[in-house]
């Protein structure tokens, strides 16, 4: 929660650069996240889990502004599936799992003028250049170039993965590669609903 903001210089571009993040979750290799089984996120708790990648894993009313980050490398080895097994059971939230450069998950957060190079590969449902994805908020004048790499089954974008937000004058130019059979991919969005 809170402000995150960097000084501008006199042309609008941010004094300060982050320069070769690097974030590696390891809690779907950990715990042994496998495909159909409920069972083996031994390590979801409810409103705690720990599925999140970025230079911010989750954000809640927060205003980033003007924050450049150069060279990320992100990974994120959560794995992302449908929300029930063919034996009727259900997959823990599989909704509260993101991958960005900037922002895992963002809820009501607004971001203005970021943006981000680099590389991100997931399992991760919900996976973006900038933002796994934003619920509420907005996203405006941001872009990114990293190529985006998840093997999640939706939710894969080039800036966001899943936007339920208000976006604006916003770009992104990396690659986007995606799998999964339900998977919704987008070079900006990969999946968009709820918004203005």
């Amino acid at each position: 929660t809170g402000t995150f903001i960097c000084d501008k210089n006199s042309d609008g571009t941010p004094k300060y650069v982050i320069k070769n993040l690097k974030v590696f979750n390891d809690a779907g290799e950990k715990f042994g996240h496998q495909v159909g089984k409920a069972s083996s996120y031994v390590d979801y708790v409810a409103g705690k889990n720990k599925w999140q990648a970025g230079l911010f894993g989750w954000t809640d009313g927060a205003t980033i502004e003007n924050i450049a980050i150069l060279n990320a490398d992100i990974t994120n080895t959560v794995l992302g599936q449908i929300q029930m097994n063919s034996d009727f059971s259900l997959n823990p939230e599989q909704d509260a799992m993101g991958t960005g450069v900037l922002i895992g998950c963002a809820d009501n957060t607004t971001v203005i003028s970021c943006m981000a190079s680099g590389a991100i590969n997931s399992k991760t449902n919900h996976t973006g250049g900038l933002i796994g994805i934003i619920c509420g908020g907005s996203v405006s004048y941001s872009y990114s170039t990293a190529t985006v790499n998840s093997t999640g089954l939706w939710g894969i974008g080039g800036l966001v993965g899943t936007c339920e937000a208000d976006l604006s004058c916003c770009y992104a130019t990396g690659n986007v590669m995606g799998a999964g059979q339900d998977s919704n991919n987008g070079g900006l969005v990969g999946s968009l609903s709820d918004t203005s």
